[in-house]
């Protein structure tokens, strides 16, 4: 929701030369309805569904950036599927940069209605205790969608780089030895 989800996935695809799926995009075409329309006439139940669907499929499929709606990792089935892949990072912005970012969206329906910024807010404040589980995050507030892709590849590569140590450490115990 305004943090450069698509923009970002496509530029590191772009960068590491392999495919990227928007997954909203993806369940666009296997519905054969936009998002807004999967809500207003089927519910927010049927299109995460659909999005659940459609998650199946990508990790099924050969290996891809995803770019995730914002609210996929809020469902433990979902997560799930996200388990059994590449790194899930996410990608932050506080309320007051996410606002002017979406404008006045007619894409987005969970931000239909009155007072755009107060839905931001509450659905930010839904949705942390979810996004808490992802340890991998950057904060796009400053970031262009090149400079979000950077960050996300650091954070893989530092993230890589820890689990590497802490698996070096772990044969070393096991061994009886130390490793720094």
């Amino acid at each position: 929701m305004g943090t450069g989800k698509t923009s970002t996935a496509r530029a590191i695809a772009r960068t590491l030369g392999v495919p990227w799926v928007d997954l909203d995009a993806a369940i666009v075409r296997e519905e054969g309805l936009s998002v807004t329309d999967i809500f207003e006439q089927r519910g927010e139940r049927a299109f995460r569904n659909a999005e659940h669907r459609a998650l199946k499929a990508v990790v099924a499929g050969a290996g891809a950036v995803v770019a995730l709606g914002g609210g996929a990792v809020c469902f433990e089935r979902n997560r799930a599927l996200l388990r059994g892949t590449g790194p899930v990072v996410l990608l932050t912005a506080p309320a007051d940069v996410i606002l002017p970012r979406i404008g006045r969206s007619t894409g987005r329906p969970l931000l239909a209605g009155d007072d755009a910024p107060a839905r931001v807010r509450a659905l930010l404040v839904r949705r942390m205790r979810d996004y808490r589980r992802y340890r991998l995050r950057v904060d796009t507030t400053e970031l262009t969608p090149a400079g979000a892709a950077e960050a996300v590849l650091q954070a893989v590569d530092h993230a890589g780089r820890q689990s590497d140590a802490a698996r070096a450490r772990d044969m070393a115990a096991r061994r009886g030895g130390t490793c720094r």
